[in-house]
C-alpha cells in the first residue's frame, strides 16, 4: 500500500498511474486476442456476435462499476486519514453491494439480453450466438465485477502494482483457454465466454486470497462483515454520477451498434475490431484520471489540501 500524501505530487501521480496504464494495455491485449482467435478460427459471424453483444454487457455493468468508484474514493479518504476501521467498513459495504448488484445484473442480463439484442436490430444469423454469449457472461458477472472491485479497493489504498499482476495472470489464462476451447475443443462463442469468465474467476479468487493475507483490516470474513448505511449513501453519492455517465456512454454505443447492425455481419465484425483500436488510444487519459482521483482522495482524507 502506497501513501500518496507525501513526496512530489507529479511524480507520485505518474508512478502510480503507470502500472494502471500497463494493466489496461494488457486488458485490451486479451480483448484483441479474443477478436483475433474468434475471427481466425470460428469466423466473421462469431466475431460479429461477440461485437454485437458487448454494448449490452457494458450498459448493465457500467452502473455497478461506476458506483464502485465512489467506494474506492471513500477507501482512499479513510486510508489517508488513518481511519482503518472505516476502511474496513467501506470494503465490507462494497462487498455487500457487489454481491447484491451482481445477482441483479445477472438476472437482468439473462432475462432481457434477448429482447435488447432484437431492439438493436441484431441480424438473425448471429442472434442465437450473441444471446448465448450474453447468457454465459452474465451468469459469471460476479467474478468480473468482483475482480474490478478488489482492484479498485487496492488502488484506493495506493497499490496500483498488485492489480497489474492479477491482470497479467487473467490475460495469459484467457488466451490459453481461448486457444484450448476454440482451437482444440472446437467450441464456438460459448468457448470465448467461458474462457473470459474462468480467467476472471481465477483472478478474483487470487485477489481475495491476497487481501486476506496482506493485512487484518482487508480480510474477507462472511461472519464478521460490517454494513455501514452512511458509508453506503456516501459511496452512492460519489459514485452514482460516474455510473450514470458510463451508462449514457453505453447507450450511445448501443445506438451506434444499432446502425452498424443494419449493414450485416461483416460491418459488425469490422466495427468490433475498430473499437479495440480506439480503446488503446483512450487508455492514457482514463488511467491518469483514475490516478488523480486516488491522489486527491487520499490527500483530502489526510487534510493535505495544499497538495490537492
Amino acid at each position: 500500500m502506497k501513501d500518496l500524501t507525501t513526496g512530489h505530487e507529479g511524480k507520485s501521480i505518474f508512478f502510480f498511474a503507470m502500472p494502471m496504464l500497463i494493466g489496461s494495455l494488457f486488458q485490451q491485449l486479451y480483448n484483441t486476442a479474443d477478436s483475433i482467435i474468434v475471427g481466425r478460427f470460428i469466423g466473421k459471424e462469431a466475431m460479429a456476435a461477440v461485437s454485437g453483444a458487448n454494448p449490452i454487457m457494458f450498459l448493465l455493468v457500467a452502473a455497478l462499476m461506476g458506483v464502485s468508484l465512489g467506494f474506492s474514493i471513500l477507501v482512499s479518504q479513510f486510508y489517508g486519514s488513518g481511519d482503518l476501521k472505516k476502511v474496513k467498513a467501506t470494503i465490507d459495504t462494497t462487498y455487500i453491494l457487489l454481491f447484491i448488484g451482481s445477482i441483479l445484473i445477472s438476472i437482468l442480463g439473462i432475462v432481457f439480453g434477448g429482447p435488447m439484442l432484437k431492439l438493436m436490430n441484431t441480424p438473425e444469423s448471429v442472434f442465437a450466438q450473441s444471446k448465448l454469449y450474453l447468457t454465459i457472461i452474465f451468469s459469471g458477472i460476479l467474478f468480473s465485477a468482483g475482480y474490478n472491485s478488489v482492484s479498485a479497493i487496492l488502488r484506493g489504498l495506493g497499490d496500483s502494482v498488485t492489480p497489474l499482476y492479477f491482470l497479467i495472470i487473467a490475460t495469459i489464462l484467457n488466451i490459453v483457454l481461448d486457444l484450448t476451447f476454440i482451437v482444440v475443443l472446437r467450441m464456438g462463442v460459448e468457448g470465448v465466454a467461458l474462457a473470459t469468465i474462468m480467467a476472471q474467476a481465477v483472478s478474483f479468487i487470487i485477489s481475495i486470497i491476497y487481501l486476506n493475507k496482506k493485512h487484518e483490516v482487508l480480510k474477507f470474513k462472511i461472519k464478521g462483515i460490517v454494513y455501514d448505511n452512511k458509508i453506503f449513501k456516501d459511496g452512492l453519492r460519489l459514485g452514482l454520477p460516474s455510473g450514470v455517465q458510463q451508462m449514457l456512454f453505453s447507450i450511445g454505443n448501443m445506438a451506434l451498434q444499432f446502425l452498424v447492425n443494419s449493414y450485416g455481419t461483416s460491418a459488425m465484425a469490422a466495427f468490433g475490431a475498430g473499437l479495440r483500436i480506439e480503446n488503446f488510444i483512450s487508455l492514457p487519459i482514463m488511467n491518469l484520471g483514475s490516478a488523480v482521483s486516488t491522489f486527491v482522495a487520499q490527500n483530502i482524507g489526510a487534510g493535505e489540501n495544499e497538495r490537492v
